[in-house]
């Protein structure tokens, strides 16, 4: 039983050991070019580290973070980074292949004009070159054993291949290649707005901007005039088309840009035609609004109203029968000649009934907003809680509430047709003895409070207060 408990026990240890152990593997990487290679590692937050250094495998080491070193001869090599600290100590270590000869010579060029200057980018001392320049059809155009050498090609806008072959100290070659143009100085550039319908304003910029005092212009603006300033104006004089050109001259350069100019009379404005109508019904009563109010009231209009009627009024009223109908308006002028229909359904029995009232204290006296001749009326008056309190039969009848609260009123309303409609509208009593109290300390034991009624304005009507002080002292208080 002893011997099975070490072993479990040296199990454990040991997992616990390799889980340590994985978790202080700090990454590192390599990455050649040439004889330079550069060393990374990866920063973990969970370490912390005391001390580490490289060592390069060559014989060389390093005590910097991220570290490039160069290698004296090609080969494969065992790279190791070795670090203590918390709680993290141990060694990270791999292998790099270096050729060092492979140092990949980058060539820059610049120009001036049509002279162009060639070198390498970070050029080792001591080195030898051999550069050619071929030019699109692979055509020798130069060779020179100069570390930076120029050429001065015969055009612009040619593509060129740029090609070196470098010979370090060491013996080691490599070589490079880069395709180019010859950008042209006075590559240019053509811009223009209307200033009105004949008169336009050119703009024109070569390529080399930053010298736009070595160029000259010449426009050409195709009606048998010219211009030589850089920005000109010109009125055309009417519409038509015309083949303006430009010529920009430089030093060594010339360029030419043309562009077709078209001035054409304005479209006509499109008509302001009639576009909706609105149909607001009320029982058998319709009112009509139509997309009229900006137009020319000289032209022909007409309300079709669907049931053998018409009108010329702008926005007509009009009494309907139940029933579908389908209403439009016809709008006739010089451009325009619409129909906008709508279609409407009427019951003339669904009039919705609606009436105003007048308080005077907490009697209201109630009327019909629109009373009909023959129709008979019925009002109904509730409590807040629903209970029926009175009813009337007079067209405007006259009730006193009791109390204050929210109070339900109903109309209904019967007309000489037999059709009955009803509405429901509450009238509300605000109480103006309602109360409220708010206070703030003085001190430990003392209080100051106010106290206001809800109908603030009419305190001087209130006859009697009081106040009750029902307090029971906090513990410690």
């Amino acid at each position: 039983m002893k011997t099975l408990k070490n072993i479990l026990l040296s199990v454990l240890l040991l997992a616990a050991y390799n889980t340590a152990n994985a978790q202080c593997q700090i990454p590192i990487w390599a990455s050649p070019s040439g004889p330079n290679v550069q060393f990374n590692w990866g920063y973990d937050s969970t370490n912390t580290l005391a001390s580490w250094y490289w060592d390069f495998g060559d014989g060389d080491t390093s005590h910097s973070f991220n570290v490039e070193h160069t290698y004296a001869q090609s080969g494969v090599y065992n790279y190791c980074l070795h670090y203590t600290g918390t709680p993290c100590s141990g060694d990270t270590c791999g292998t790099v292949t270096v050729d060092v000869c492979d140092f990949n010579p980058y060539i820059t060029y610049s120009g001036n004009y049509l002279t162009i200057a060639f070198e390498i980018y970070n050029p080792t001392a001591g080195a030898s070159y051999s550069w050619t320049i071929l030019d699109d059809s692979n055509n020798t155009l130069f060779t020179s054993t100069q570390p930076a050498p120029q050429f001065t090609f015969s055009g612009y806008n040619v593509y060129h291949v740029a090609s070196v072959v470098v010979t370090l100290p060491n013996g080691c070659v490599d070589s490079s290649q880069t395709g180019f143009y010859v950008p042209n100085p006075c590559d240019a550039h053509v811009f223009h707005y209307n200033i009105d319908t004949a008169e336009l304003a050119f703009y024109a910029w070569p390529q080399d901007s930053m010298g736009v005092t070595q160029f000259t212009y010449s426009w050409d603006f195709g009606d048998g005039t010219s211009d030589n300033t850089q920005n000109p104006t010109h009125n055309f004089g009417g519409y038509g088309t015309w083949n303006v050109c430009m010529i920009v001259t430089g030093p060594t350069c010339t360029d030419t840009v043309c562009e077709s100019i078209t001035l054409a009379p304005p479209p006509p404005p499109t008509p302001d035609c009639p576009s909706w109508i609105y149909l607001y019904p009320n029982g058998a009563d319709v009112q009509f609004y139509g997309d009229l109010d900006s137009l020319n009231f000289a032209s022909s209009f007409q309300w079709n109203f669907g049931d053998g009627n018409i009108s010329n009024s702008p926005n007509p009223a009009h009494t309907y029968q139940s029933g579908s109908y389908i209403v439009c308006l016809n709008y006739t002028d010089s451009v325009c000649n619409v129909s906008i229909c709508d279609s409407l359904t009427i019951d003339v029995c669904n009039f919705n009934p609606q009436f105003n009232y007048n308080t005077s204290g907490n009697t209201v006296t109630f009327a019909p907003t629109n009373p009909q001749s023959g129709s008979s009326y019925t009002w109904f008056f509730y409590s807040p809680n629903g209970a029926l309190l009175d009813s009337s039969n007079l067209q405007n009848p006259q009730f006193t509430f009791p109390g204050y609260g929210s109070f339900p009123v109903a109309l209904q309303v019967t007309l000489q047709n037999g059709c009955t409609d009803s509405s429901l509208t509450w009238i509300y009593f605000s109480n103006p003895c309602e109360a409220y109290i708010s206070s703030y300390r003085i001190d430990s034991t003392s209080f100051q409070f106010y106290s206001f009624p809800f109908d603030s304005v009419n305190t001087n009507y209130l006859e009697f207060w009081r106040w009750n002080y029902r307090c029971k002292p906090r513990p410690g208080s």
